[in-house]
């Protein structure tokens, strides 16, 4: 009999310092969750290669829009390599369905850090596109000498020699092959959009991406400028003659009365973009082709603003939502937490040993000679099937006051929440990408959680008879023990009568 209830003791502690053990390991995956949501919106995206990342420090583009309602475009992209790169890729996106992209020259320069040129340029040789390249390139390029390094046969695409760039009409994807002579480096592209432009009987309606979405890649410090065609004695109006709006990451443009609008943008993320929607006078575009002059007929000019307008209210309307919701959440957060630290404060935790009360001799006899009630306190007041009549038993246990009723309801309450609070998590990432919210609800739910995991379900008496059994059993329950706490069968210190923090999810 002493052995088995030994062997059942040891047991159960086992048992419950596993499933304690998995409680705090699934905790701490769930506040590296937490934290990493938190973490996201801030980490600036770097384009990831197989091997070596890169961004974008500074972007300059100046664009100057023909008369025949083509576009001329320089570009000047510093590149920050950390890693070894020998081709890179980037699309031109945001221009009508019929544009054309002609690439005049591409030259490239070593740089220093703050995207000054460092070296001389060096001309790259144009040369034909090969389809296969849209599967060899992943993203916006790597290193493709080491990646195919062991490829033979058809698995092996053969690659232009290093300084040269081939474009891709089809996709509107521009292709560098390089060598790559510093950490930093500036390329310089030369091109011209065709048919650019649309013209509508009363405007002309400009859509570009001067910083197309790209997945992978960070790009800072943008500033984009369009000339527009203003004809000799002319006069810019801005906002009146000239219209402009900007779309995606966030900036400021500026219409200046020479008809330059300027874009400038701190920064946009990857997966983001910056678009220029710009109107002005038709008559300023003299020399369209009849083609151009067919493509579109009708005004545009109040549909333009209506769109603009819409999107505007559409865009505000959101960031509102956002905020409301930001705010709810966050109010939510902080209620859940009150709530879990006034339980808390109010329960507290288990009282150390030396603060525990001494148990008499009736007390103890009262559980050991009750197999029932010693049966339920071992298995947390949890009812057994095989228990007889559990309501008589549920009386004695009330009556021997060895459970907190109003922990077990409190910490029963607090882990549903937590749980609410995780899945509200979930739902906040998923279905509305809001990683804020994200965030708040899976650090309160970890934290409510470890609040619920610390309340203490047994009194202090029942913590006490608990360290009681822990110390006596081996030497039977009729041993006449002392009710001591930290008193062993002989009335010595035992050190292992109770773990040092009593237990708050196990058992005795």
């Amino acid at each position: 009999m002493r052995l088995s209830l030994l062997y059942r003791r040891v047991y159960n502690e086992r048992m419950m310092k596993r499933i304690q053990k998995s409680l705090r390991s699934a905790l701490t995956a769930l506040l590296a969750i937490g934290a990493l949501a938190l973490c996201m919106p801030a980490s600036p995206a770097r384009a990831h290669a197989a091997q070596g990342t890169f961004e974008n420090p500074s972007l300059t583009v100046t664009a100057q829009v023909q008369t025949t309602g083509s576009m001329h475009v320089v570009e000047h992209r510093t590149f920050a390599f950390d890693g070894q790169f020998d081709v890179l890729r980037w699309a031109f996106t945001g221009l009508p369905a019929d544009a054309e992209v002609s690439v005049a020259q591409v030259r490239a320069a070593q740089a220093d850090e703050a995207g000054n040129i460092a070296g001389d340029w060096v001309t790259l040789a144009p040369t034909s596109f090969d389809s296969e390249w849209r599967q060899a390139v992943k993203g916006s390029g790597g290193n493709m000498a080491e990646r195919f390094r062991d490829a033979t046969g058809d698995d092996a695409p053969a690659f232009p020699a290093a300084n040269s760039w081939a474009l891709d009409e089809r996709q509107r994807a521009l292709y560098v092959f390089f060598q790559q002579t510093g950490a930093h480096m500036l390329f310089e592209v030369d091109y011209t959009v065709s048919d650019a432009v649309a013209a509508f009987d009363d405007v002309a309606e400009m859509y570009w991406d001067y910083v197309p979405a790209r997945d992978d890649a960070l790009t800072s410090n943008v500033i984009a400028t369009v000339q527009l065609p203003v004809p000799k004695g002319a006069a810019v109006e801005p906002n009146e003659t000239v219209l402009a709006w900007g779309h995606g990451a966030d900036g400021q443009f500026d219409i200046g009365f020479d008809g330059t609008v300027s874009y400038t943008v701190p920064a946009v993320p990857a997966g983001q973009y910056a678009n220029a929607h710009i109107l002005f006078p038709v008559s300023w575009l003299p020399n369209l082709t009849v083609e151009a002059k067919q493509a579109h007929t009708g005004p545009r000019a109040d549909a333009a603003r209506a769109e603009e307008e819409a999107w505007t209210d559409t865009w505000s309307s959101g960031v509102v939502n956002t905020l409301g919701m930001n705010i709810a959440v966050l109010a939510a957060c902080a209620l859940a937490l009150a709530a879990a630290g006034a339980a808390y404060l109010l329960l507290g935790r288990e009282k150390r040993r030396d603060q525990l009360p001494a148990l008499t001799t009736d007390e103890m006899q009262a559980v050991l000679h009750d197999p029932e009630v010693l049966a339920r306190f071992r298995a947390w007041n949890h009812v057994a099937p095989t228990e007889a009549d559990p309501e008589a038993v549920s009386e004695r246990m009330r009556a021997a006051e060895l459970f907190d009723s109003r922990s077990f309801k409190a910490q029963k309450v607090l882990a549903i929440a937590a749980l609410v609070l995780l899945a509200l998590a979930v739902v906040a990432a998923w279905a509305f990408g809001n990683w804020l919210a994200c965030g708040a609800f899976a650090a309160t739910g970890i934290c409510v959680g470890v609040v619920a995991n610390y309340l203490p379900r047994r009194t202090p008496k029942g913590t006490a008879l608990a360290v009681a059994l822990g110390a006596d059993e081996p030497a039977g329950p009729t041993s006449g023990a002392a009710a001591s706490p930290n008193a062993g069968p002989t009335g010595s210190t035992n050190a292992h009568s109770a773990p040092t923090r009593p237990d708050h999810g196990g058992t005795a």
